[in-house]
């Protein structure tokens, strides 16, 4: 599914406006812990965050912290919603807060 599709399923809710991904930076990398590396796919983002596609969103509950690197930036990353799509993966939406200052 793509990234078109996947945002036609969803409301928006953001504050923000949404923006496709930045070209050359469609995966991301998210750690729930120092060990524990996470590839996902970028299915947008906006001023204040990034949603992400994964397959499997153990650990990626509302409220989580977790690190992202994305488009050569280090995040710091709240989860603000997940969301199961008809095709078995999860659309995350995260918070972000740069941490490369």
């Amino acid at each position: 599914m793509t990234g078109k599709q996947y945002h036609d399923a969803f409301d928006e809710r953001r504050e923000a406006s949404r923006f496709g991904r930045e070209q050359g930076s469609d995966i991301a990398a998210i750690w729930l812990n120092p060990n524990e590396e996470l590839r996902a796919a970028v299915f947008d983002e906006s001023l204040g965050g990034i949603s992400l596609v994964v397959k499997d969103c153990s650990g990626l509950s509302v409220g989580s912290i977790v690190g992202l690197a994305y488009a050569g930036e280090f995040l710091q990353a709240t989860v603000k919603h997940v969301r199961p799509t008809h095709d078995g993966f999860y659309v995350i939406g995260f918070e972000t807060q740069d941490l490369s200052v």
